[in-house]
């Protein structure tokens, strides 16, 4: 039989290439496309309520997740909200394992707790949910909520608030490495009787997900000198400062409800007791235009 020109492009282009987006196996059928796996990289704050214990436990852990390929570690920063178990902050170590919108893995929180953790990414890879259960001191379970937060970058203008009940405008640049979260920047502060502009020291700052903590030193400061460092703690999130079960005048670690993904807003405290001429602290919030 004598094949069409037509005919013979096709043979040829099927036989060499597949010519289509699936492929043929051997029993003549074909293959489905792979699914590709979540992209997860970047800051992360995740939201934990225990379903033991109702109510009283809950707790938020910040992180930035570093991906390659199915494989997802971070060293991150916790903050116990409400727990019967452990109290204050604590570390972690992260292991996840990706396939498809699916993760699995296990979180170490440096208390002798092994969490085992599974969660479903959404389609837009950011938000993860799922279910957790940990092993050692305290029996627990319970859900969990993961969402993508962006990075501190730009110019941020607000009030810090003493607590001798004095206030200061302050106006801040900060810029965030976004290949290993590092910050830096300056802070210009308004009628205060100790600093006019600070800057981030990169080496003794810290981000985390969605909490950083900073250290900053007058500008003219040299290199290494520490001696009239002013601390900053605080969250991405809208202010909760002075809101139940919070010190007073003191941020709070964000809930699920306050933390603000686009990272425009930051509420935060500040020690700034190395000042000879009037030793403060206080919290303040700030906001990008």
């Amino acid at each position: 039989m004598k094949l069409q020109p037509n005919t013979l492009i096709l043979v040829v282009c099927v036989a060499l290439f597949g010519c289509g987006s699936s492929s043929y196996n051997s029993s003549g059928g074909t293959n489905p496309t792979p699914t590709p796996n979540a992209s997860i990289q970047g800051p992360w704050v995740a939201f934990a309520q225990s379903t033991v214990s109702v109510g009283t436990a809950a707790l938020e852990e910040d992180f930035n997740l570093s991906q390659s390929g199915t494989s997802v570690t971070a060293s991150g920063n916790g903050n116990i909200v409400f727990n019967y178990c452990h109290t204050g902050g604590f570390g972690g170590t992260l292991n996840l394992t990706i396939s498809g919108q699916n993760i699995s893995g296990s979180l170490n929180d440096g208390h002798g707790e092994t969490i085992t953790l599974s969660g479903t990414v959404s389609a837009d890879n950011k938000t993860i949910n799922g279910t957790y259960t940990a092993s050692g001191p305290c029996t627990d379970s319970g859900t969990f909520q993961g969402e993508n937060v962006a990075l501190a970058n730009g110019a941020y203008t607000g009030q810090l608030k003493s607590d001798s009940g004095s206030q200061l405008g302050i106006s801040a640049a900060i810029q965030v490495d976004p290949t290993n979260y590092t910050p830096s920047g300056t802070i210009t502060l308004t009628n205060s009787p100790c600093y006019q502009t600070l800057k981030i020291v990169p080496a003794n700052s810290l981000i985390s997900g969605a909490f950083y903590d900073l250290a900053l030193v007058p500008q003219s400061a040299a290199s290494g000198d520490l001696s009239s460092v002013v601390y900053v703690l605080g969250w991405i999130e809208n202010d909760r400062i002075g809101t139940p079960y919070a010190v007073p005048n003191r941020a709070l670690p964000p809930t699920f409800a306050t933390v603000d993904t686009t990272a425009k807003h930051l509420s935060f405290s500040y020690d700034a007791t190395n000042c000879n001429v009037f030793p403060d602290v206080g919290s303040g919030v700030v906001a990008a235009p």
